[in-house]
């Protein structure tokens, strides 16, 4: 009788072991697709709205990759002594899609790192479920992004980049259960994360477009007044800088002339023209109506200069060969010198345009200096 209260007993206490280690390994799975959500929504913020990609961005992203991938180590399922699973290869993946090869190997050195100071029989095992990821990531994605397909799509090739890396389970012996437990699940979790940056991505993208139609002008394709006064104000940070002011002579006579359409056309050429004298750090603007502004950066006076009245030349050479009708120009324009209000450079910009239109018209006149009623608004410290 007490043998048999015995056996019950070591049964009870097998399955209260075997119930509290469940526990235990669906504990880790939260854990590690909490860290994993959390990862891909930080990532997803080194996607900027405004500013463009740079190296910060680039590089905050490797450590959080490389991070990640070894936080869901440190929170691994022990199976069996020294065999882990979790879903730090979906780290690996990621980077290799984002960055390329090379990218998801060293973002991967940490975490291998921490995997070989564990120890266990799953070590070498490990090192070749990153090198099938990182292979089938690659074979995978040169057929077509994986950010451009859907969810069920997601999930097939999800399911053979995580089958990939889940093959290792293979050289160690009775672990084949945990290949196929743990494969669709690990599918599941790329799909999440890659929808999850597949709808950063969108946000990011239409960001920049709604901000790129509300910074252009869309008759002439050049940044409209907005955006020439948020640019002026960091012109001024980046000296030597100049500022010209177009006006197209008599415009309102040829609209008269030749119709509306006629006037769109004159525009469009005169921004093209433009456009063509420009360096991609300078800038052009629609700045209202028939008057331009021209942004130039990074450049000598004398060379100012040389732009202004090229660009003064090639809008009547170019307007005459293409349209058959003179159209000139006439240009205002100064220097920004810093710690000058921006105000102040476009009154004196636009009085050098004044005196242009009433010396004749089809002329650069410059402005020297800020008028003397405007310079005693100069000075910010």
């Amino acid at each position: 009788m007490d043998g048999d209260n015995e056996r019950v007993q070591r049964c009870l206490q097998r399955e209260k072991m075997t119930l509290a280690h469940a526990l235990n390994l669906l504990d880790q799975a939260f854990i590690n697709f909490s860290i994993l959500v959390g990862m891909v929504s930080l990532l997803g913020l080194s996607y900027p709205y405004r500013s463009a990609e740079k190296p910060v961005h680039r590089v905050s992203r490797w450590l959080l990759l490389a991070g990640a991938g070894t936080l869901l180590l440190h929170h691994s399922m022990e199976l069996s002594p020294g065999v882990r699973t979790d879903l730090r290869f979906l780290p690996v993946a990621l980077a290799t899609l984002l960055g390329g090869p090379l990218y998801g190997l060293s973002m991967s050195v940490p975490m291998m790192v921490y995997r070989f100071a564990l120890g266990g029989a799953g070590v070498w095992p490990s090192v070749v479920a990153l090198a099938f990821t990182i292979g089938a990531t690659l074979l995978i994605s040169k057929r077509r992004s994986l950010f451009q397909l859907s969810p069920w799509e997601l999930f097939k090739s999800g399911s053979l980049v995580m089958l990939a890396g889940n093959l290792s389970y293979l050289l160690i012996p009775g672990n084949l259960p945990v290949l196929f437990l743990s494969w669709p699940i690990k599918a599941l979790s790329m799909v999440i994360v890659i929808v999850l940056l597949q709808t950063r991505f969108r946000l990011v993208g239409s960001f920049q477009d709604y901000r790129k139609m509300a910074f252009t002008d869309k008759l002439t394709g050049l940044s409209n007044r907005r955006q020439f006064d948020e640019d002026l104000k960091s012109g001024q940070a980046e000296p030597p800088a100049f500022l010209l002011l177009l006006d197209i002579d008599h415009f309102k006579a040829v609209n008269d002339q030749f119709g509306h359409g006629f006037g769109d056309q004159v525009l469009a050429l005169t921004a093209q023209v433009l456009r063509d004298n420009l360096r991609h750090w300078d800038g052009a603007y629609r700045y209202g109506g028939e008057e331009f502004a021209v942004l130039l950066r990074h450049c000598t006076p004398q060379q100012a200069r040389m732009v202004a009245e090229r660009m003064r030349q090639n809008v009547e050479q170019n307007l005459l060969l293409t349209l058959e009708c003179l159209v000139t120009v006439s240009i205002g324009a100064c220097s920004l010198p810093p710690r000058i209000q921006p105000g102040v450079s476009l009154q004196a910009a636009d009085s050098a345009l004044y005196t242009a239109k009433h010396a004749g018209r089809n002329q650069v006149v410059w402005s020297e200096r800020a008028p003397e009623a405007a310079r005693r608004e100069v000075v910010l410290g």
